[in-house]
């Protein structure tokens, strides 16, 4: 078996919109996309490289879709708070789940489970800092923004026919003319 795989940094384009002030257009951001292909007994290594390139660029699309999600509207400066709110509890569920690992191996006790704690301590720290470093530099990521001005109906010209003319009527007091 022979393993290819395609590490690509790309920019793609992706659309947004701001839920908060009604901005919308595109965004070029800064992605990057893994790709992973085998062949069987070095056949077709052509294909298998092909493959490896069109799933890191799907990787590299997806990855950018997450990353826009993030980041802060380019006018009101505000994030959209449903993704932010399934971010921060992804976040919160997996870094639990990594503690839970570590207080197992804690309750286990022993030299490995000393060490296991330790360990999974650190991977939980490092995989909550590394989600708020996601978080927080999201908006370094967006190389540029295409604003689309909000689309006005056209107006509409339409001729009226003369009013007639009003009569004054001096018998009248003057505040119910």
């Amino acid at each position: 078996m022979t393993s290819h795989s395609a590490d690509l940094q790309t920019e793609v384009g992706v659309d947004f919109d701001c839920r908060a002030c009604g901005t919308h257009g595109r965004a070029i951001v800064l992605a990057d996309g893994i790709g992973l292909s085998t062949t069987i007994g070095s056949l077709d290594r052509e294909a298998a490289r092909t493959a490896a390139l069109q799933e890191a660029q799907a990787d590299a699309k997806h990855q950018a879709k997450v990353t826009m999600r993030l980041v802060r509207c380019p006018r009101c400066k505000r994030r959209s708070a449903v993704p932010l709110v399934v971010f921060a509890a992804s976040t919160a569920i997996g870094t639990l789940m990594i503690g839970a690992l570590a207080l197992v191996a804690f309750l286990r006790g022993g030299v490995f489970g000393i060490a296991f704690t330790a360990l999974f301590g650190l991977v939980a720290i490092g995989f909550a800092g590394q989600r708020l470093t996601r978080l927080t530099r999201a908006n370094a990521f967006v190389r540029r923004w295409e604003l689309l001005e909000p689309v006005l109906p056209a107006a509409t010209a339409r001729a009226l026919p003369p009013a007639a003319p009003r009569v004054e009527d001096d018998a009248s007091p003057r505040l119910l003319r």
